[in-house]
């Protein structure tokens, strides 16, 4: 499930942006699980200390669409120029009861929320739920809505595990069928056979810079999987790649 709102920023003047604004946003999702400092279960399941060292798998991935000044030079900078006041926020999450959650927490968020240096108040608005999605075929044609970030996660040591694949290698393929496996594992309790899986990039590859954390490497194109449909609405709902809950790897469905 998923659903769609506005985000109206309150400030005077041009409004800037940090470029790892991920981060602010992610402050957000987490005010909604931790009111006022008071931690709901949901809390407590995903950001308390034990769920941090057991890096517990969380189950939404998010995106936010940036109308930026592109007339602005801002090359060097740690910000961006935002067009008017307006941000599009979208969350996606496998567990319908987390995705309400925050739904009705933004809903009943206050005003002074300080989301961005600078800016005095949000309004929070235009929310839509949009309608379950289920997959019957075997194959889609995933478009990322923010890059998909692929690591390798069978690296021979702690520092080579920490490097993002993003050539179209076969090598990617097999990193990325170690993710699908990953969360099959963890929400669906299933295991994925590799004859099950078929990865394919029908545009190429692009290597793009995920700049919110350590310059990352992700990519940004189309991803056709062939997996079975309980896989597939596993990837649509949760996010595909690592940092899915930083906001990267949310996917939308080409038709």
């Amino acid at each position: 499930m998923r659903f769609g709102c506005s985000i109206f920023l309150n400030s005077t003047g041009n409004i800037k942006i940090p470029k790892i604004y991920r981060k602010n946003i992610l402050s957000l999702i987490k005010e909604t699980l931790n009111p006022r400092g008071e931690p709901s279960e949901l809390y407590e399941e995903y950001y308390a200390s034990a769920a941090k060292k057991a890096n517990k798998p969380k189950p939404f991935t998010f995106s936010a669409y940036l109308p930026i000044d592109r007339s602005e030079d801002n090359r060097g900078q740690n910000y961006f120029t935002l067009c008017g006041n307006r941000i599009n926020f979208y969350l996606s999450s496998y567990d319908p009861i987390f995705l309400m959650f925050i739904y009705n927490g933004l809903v009943g968020l206050k005003k002074n929320y300080p989301l961005f240096a600078g800016v005095s108040e949000i309004k929070i608005a235009n929310f839509y739920l949009e309608q379950n999605t289920f997959f019957k075929q075997d194959k889609v044609k995933f478009k990322p809505y923010s890059p998909v970030l692929i690591r390798q996660m069978s690296a021979p040591n702690k520092i080579e595990k920490t490097e993002f694949i993003f050539e179209n290698t076969e090598e990617l393929k097999e990193a990325l069928f170690n993710n699908i496996s990953f969360l099959s594992k963890a929400f669906l309790d299933k295991e994925v056979k590799k004859e099950e899986v078929e990865i394919n990039f029908p545009q190429g590859i692009k290597k793009v810079v995920a700049i919110s954390y350590a310059g990352e490497i992700g990519i940004n194109n189309i991803i056709e999987i062939k997996a079975p449909p309980e896989v597939l609405k596993l990837i649509y709902d949760a996010g595909l790649g690592a940092k899915r809950s930083q906001g990267y790897g949310m996917m939308g469905v080409v038709i």
